[in-house]
């Protein structure tokens, strides 16, 4: 069983948790504001789909506005591949 909303909010979740980390390790460098803030925009633009179904239906018909399996699959590798990431990004800062 797929809780489409409850994935959506824990790979939110994670996304914040990363995002408050490189953070305060990387500060305002461009590691952190672009490279890292591009990839964690993608994260947050996915996870808020659902968020606004309401609005949405206004300009499709209300049955074919709504998340599914698939949405909740995509934010999981999505969530995946954006913990990978923040974790090269930590070690190309460490190793300069």
């Amino acid at each position: 069983m797929w809780d489409v909303a409850a994935i959506a909010s824990r790979c939110r979740e994670v996304g914040d948790l990363l995002d408050r980390e490189l953070g305060q390790k990387l500060g305002d460098s461009y590691g952190y504001k672009e490279r890292w803030g591009r990839a964690f925009n993608l994260l947050k633009h996915l996870a808020s789909l659902g968020l606004h179904n309401e609005d949405i239906s206004k300009d499709y018909p209300r049955e074919n506005v709504k998340t599914t399996r698939a949405d909740a699959e995509l934010l999981i590798v999505v969530t995946k591949s954006l913990v990978k990431f923040a974790e090269e990004i930590l070690k190309e800062t460490n190793s300069h």
